[in-house]
């Protein structure tokens, strides 16, 4: 015995509706979860901070910087993910900088960074919390005397 086409049409529009709805659940579970990484206070955690570099020239006076305008606001704080994703979070005109992340583990670094104490503070690892925030503040010396 064979279902009226009418029938037919809307078993067909109802379990479409079904499957619909059953992906939507799934996907906002996933997200809030933090498995599909959704922006969410539970899977997102802050990384706040300030880079000082110094000195710039062999005497500084006091009250007077000879270090270029753009000493900071020409770099960027990289955050790299253990999966290799990386985010930049721009220096400020005075080394500060923030990013909202992912929870996780990342390995820092510094752009344009080729001053003699680089190399002693980058890399280094930061673990992000999630909801949190998480500070970092780093002095670079630059070897100039």
């Amino acid at each position: 015995m064979a279902f009226p086409k009418s029938a037919r049409r809307s078993i067909a529009v109802l379990a479409v509706a079904i499957v619909a709805i059953a992906a939507v659940a799934a996907f906002q579970l996933a997200s809030n979860s933090g498995v599909l990484g959704g922006n969410t206070t539970q899977s997102f955690g802050t990384l706040d901070g300030n880079v000082s570099i110094g000195p710039c020239c062999p005497v500084e006076r006091v009250g007077y910087s000879c270090c270029p305008a753009n000493i900071y606001s020409s770099r960027s704080i990289v955050l790299t993910g253990v999966f290799g994703a990386a985010t930049f979070a721009p220096l400020t005109s005075n080394g500060g900088f923030s990013a909202y992340v992912p929870y996780g583990s990342y390995s820092v670094t510094l752009t344009n960074c080729t001053y003699v104490g680089c190399s002693r503070v980058f890399p280094t690892t930061v673990v992000i919390y999630a909801g949190r925030t998480t500070a970092l503040n780093v002095s670079i010396d630059t070897g100039i005397r």
